[in-house]
């Protein structure tokens, strides 16, 4: 039968139906009337369902007004793929009826305004999740509340509830477009269920998916089927998935994990080096078109690594692929929805930008190619990625598009019809840090879109609140230089956008700009210009915030940095510091080094080893934290408290992991993957000192190996390091016996060097020359996830970097130690480099 199935997709594209999208016999989507190869990419979205629903409500926003608002920003971005797991509960009885409720409605008309903007949708019917995260569930009707997810495909009832609503949705005429979704030609496709659980043998599972194809295609539903492949993965279950009449298999992709409830700030390059998938022997895997229903760099702030992602995917043979998820405008500034995820092009400028620069590459990379390996495939066609710039660029004759400032020049100025950027170039030069988009519209005529600049006041991956901003805007008016072809070092600079009237003209390049659309060159351009609405929230002024979080130790020269939200630029800045149970406070000016952005030296006379308190105020009436009125000079300041820190002497050892401080830094292995185990603070070798202890419990199959990893940048910024070349670890066993733990640096590059060192019971300090380690393979921990994905990457160096590229210590247990009847683990106080 998939067999028949196959070569009917390849022989008839189903044009007569309106079939946009065929699979031939060789697994690859093609557009029907071309023949072309499908390569579509974009994004998740949630508004008409679950906590984002809730959310706009609770806010007293239009889920109408906030749909167009963001389907407009996905467009802007050249989004041209969308996907979503239906919330089955909140659009169905318990018998598997379909329910005419504001849900589907909302999801009417989202796909209406998708249509619109020509975006391709993939839907998937069940998700079978709850619709509370990040709060409890509320109450809801659908047939997915009687049963878990195994229960799914197992349950008799539970079968003959889902045989009943796949008909009925896929035959739901949509009010807004008079499609019914099965007739949709924008809906190319289906995935059946959401992240399925299948405990029962593989051929209940090949059953189960048949039975519900068969339900799909009752319909007269004619286009590509996909069944998830990669969530539980096992071989047995991808042979009973292959062996199902679908069309296609859905991948996920998380490089690394979910969920850690804090930035990760090293480089994860590594962890997207490839995307392998072991299906090689399983038969009828290669008639299988594949996609990716979900992806993220999860709770990794930079813009350095979606294009990396869509390089690996192209590699391994995807042609669709859709983020997980894009936040809704209206609730972005508190990032709620899903706190491990952070995009949205208003407030995460930079990350949406490099999420756009990566669907151009998805779109223009052939599928199946290859670029070597880290670092070497940081270059890939006219695309780069750069951690240390913290930078994604897109440089051909015809598009300039970069996540921050760069110093690369078009090849081909004359040709340039797109430019999209954050920070400068040689191109634009901008004061502010929202994004802009420069669009030619004839040799002498350019269209300008500027949003308003974005600044992160907290952790935007920590604990998260509706009544809490996480980003804030701010509308600033900026200096902007346009240097392009045709506009010449003076033109008229004429607002578009409604409530517009910053109206100019452009002297030696030159002019200021505020949020908005503009369209620069003659002013007769005008009237041929339908401009599109400027979708932005309501400008309104908060108050001033001071960003800033203390080092946990400065020494002499060290510099402190902040960032002063405010929508007026204070005129002084200042830095009152003194050592606790000294009154005086030494007052010392900070300079701006960026929009937003100050820096000031710690006072020599401050800085001798012990504790340093310190406070910062705008125009004196204002100091932080907490924003009190005043400054620490009045004699009547009531400041609860200022920032502390550490003073130390520069040529101290340095301390690059301490249990008790360190403690949020630690990157933790999922314990729903690989590995059973128990971290926990306990009590140290000395009163009232502390340390982690680590239990492996148990390994499965898979890498045979136990690492607890620590994220080390803030200890060694503008540290001397030139003497020091050692380590000191100070450790003990768990358990009974003795064995070994691996001591390990990582470096940016991604290379890792390493020492095994014995344990006992007792504790004890053991010094580790840094001659003394050796490179070897890197555990990539957080795991990425799907399991199937590789747990070691190698960066094949002969000589350990610099010190000052250290970015990540590992302590790691290798599995041959590990009995299954034998608990191993491991205490640890500090990791300090020193002076041998």
């Amino acid at each position: 039968m998939r067999y028949l199935l196959a070569v009917f997709v390849l022989i008839c594209p189903f044009g007569a139906r309106g079939q946009p999208v065929t699979v031939g016999a060789d697994g690859v989507m093609r557009w029907a009337e071309t023949d072309e190869e499908v390569a579509l990419f974009g994004v998740n979205y949630s508004t008409p369902f679950a906590f984002a629903y809730r959310a706009h409500e609770r806010l007293g926003i239009s889920h109408e007004h906030a749909i167009d608002a963001d389907v407009a920003h996905m467009a802007r971005l050249g989004f041209d793929a969308y996907r979503i797991h239906v919330w089955d509960r909140e659009v169905s009885d318990s018998l598997g009826n379909p329910l005419e409720n504001d849900h589907l409605h909302l999801l009417d008309y989202l796909i209406a305004r998708l249509k619109e903007r020509d975006i391709k949708i993939l839907l998937t019917p069940i998700a079978w999740w709850g619709n509370g995260w990040p709060e409890p569930d509320t109450p809801t009707p659908g047939f997915s509340n009687k049963y878990s997810k195994s229960q799914l495909a197992s349950y008799p009832e539970a079968l003959k509830a889902q045989v009943k609503y796949f008909p009925q949705f896929l035959n739901h005429v949509n009010p807004e477009t008079g499609l019914a979704y099965k007739n949709d030609p924008s809906i190319i496709a289906i995935e059946l269920v959401n992240e399925p659980s299948h405990p029962e043998p593989p051929g209940q599972t090949t059953a189960y998916i048949n039975r519900l194809v068969e339900s799909v295609r009752s319909t007269g539903f004619d286009k590509p089927i996909f069944y998830n492949v990669s969530q539980n993965w096992s071989e047995e279950h991808a042979r009973a998935v292959a062996a199902a009449d679908v069309q296609g298999v859905s991948f996920q992709w998380y490089p690394a994990g979910l969920v850690r409830r804090s930035a990760l700030r090293a480089n994860y390059l590594p962890h997207v080096d490839h995307y392998p998938i072991p299906s090689d022997g399983i038969e009828g895997f290669d008639r299988l078109a594949r996609m990716v229903y979900e992806f993220d760099a999860a709770d990794i702030p930079g813009s350095y690594i979606y294009p990396a992602m869509a390089r690996s995917f192209r590699e391994a043979g995807m042609q669709w692929a859709t983020q997980f998820a894009y936040d809704p405008m209206a609730i972005a500034y508190s990032n709620t929805e899903y706190g491990t995820h952070y995009v949205n092009l208003l407030y995460t400028p930079g990350k949406a930008l490099s999420l756009m620069i990566a669907g151009e590459a998805f779109r223009m990379l052939p599928r199946g190619s290859r670029y070597g390996g880290y670092p070497e495939d940081s270059t890939f066609g006219p695309f780069r990625v750069s951690y240390e710039d913290d930078l994604t660029e897109m440089v051909t004759p015809e598009k300039f598009y970069y996540t921050n400032s760069t110093a690369t020049s078009p090849p081909a100025p004359a040709s340039l019809r797109h430019v999209a950027g954050v920070g400068n170039s040689p191109v634009v030069q901008y004061g502010g840090t929202g994004a802009y988009f420069l669009d030619k519209l004839q040799d002498d005529a350019w269209r300008l879109e500027v949003y308003p600049d974005a600044l992160w006041l907290h952790d935007p991956f920590g604990p998260v609140s509706l009544s809490q901003e996480v980003s804030r805007l701010i509308w600033r008016r900026h200096p902007l230089e346009v240097r392009l072809p045709g506009l010449g070092p003076s033109f008229q600079v004429m607002p578009l956008n409604e409530g517009n009237n910053h109206e100019m003209t452009a002297d030696s390049f030159r002019f200021a700009v505020e949020p908005g659309i503009y369209l620069l060159g003659p002013t007769e351009r005008v009237a041929a210009i339908t401009p599109a609405a400027f979708h932005v929230p309501r400008r309104s002024e908060s108050p001033a915030v001071v960003v800033h979080t203390p080092p946990s130790e400065v020494f002499e020269g060290a510099a402190l940095k902040f960032t002063v939200a405010t929508p007026r630029t204070p005129q002084q800045v200042a830095l009152y510091a003194r050592r606790p149970g000294y009154g005086r406070f030494w007052r010392v000016e900070a300079e701006p080094t960026a929009d937003y952005v100050y820096e000031v030296a710690l006072p020599s006379a401050l800085v001798r080893a012990g504790l340093i308190e310190y406070y910062v105020a705008l125009d004196d009436s204002l100091t932080f934290p907490g924003g009190t009125p005043g400054s620490p000079k009045d004699w009547d300041f009531v400041g609860s408290g200022g920032w502390k820190t550490r003073a130390v002497e520069a040529s101290d050892s340095i301390v690059l992991f301490d249990a008790q401080r360190d403690w949020s830094e630690l990157l933790f292995p999922h314990q729903w993957g690989y590995v059973r185990y128990s971290a926990e603070m306990v009590a140290g070798s000395e009163p009232r000192s502390l340390a982690l202890r680590a239990v492996v419990e148990s390994l499965d199959a898979g890498p045979n190996h136990f690492a607890l990893q620590a994220e080390v940048l803030d200890h060694l910024a503008g540290r001397d390091l030139a003497d020091l070349d050692a380590l000191n670890v100070r450790i003990r066993a768990t358990g009974a016996a003795t064995h070994e733990l691996t001591v390990g640096l990582i470096f940016a590059d991604g290379s890792s060097w390493t020492k095994a060192v014995p344990v006992t019971e007792a504790w004890s300090d053991v010094a580790i020359p840094l001659h003394e380690l050796t490179a070897g393979p890197r555990a990539l921990v957080p795991r990425p996830y799907p399991i199937f994905l590789p747990y070691w990457f190698e960066n094949k160096t002969s000589e350990m970097p610099a010190l000052d590229d250290l970015q990540i210590v590992e302590f790691g247990l290798d599995g041959e130690q590990l009995s299954r009847d034998e608990k191993h683990g491991f205490e640890i106080e500090h990791l300090i480099l020193i002076k041998d």
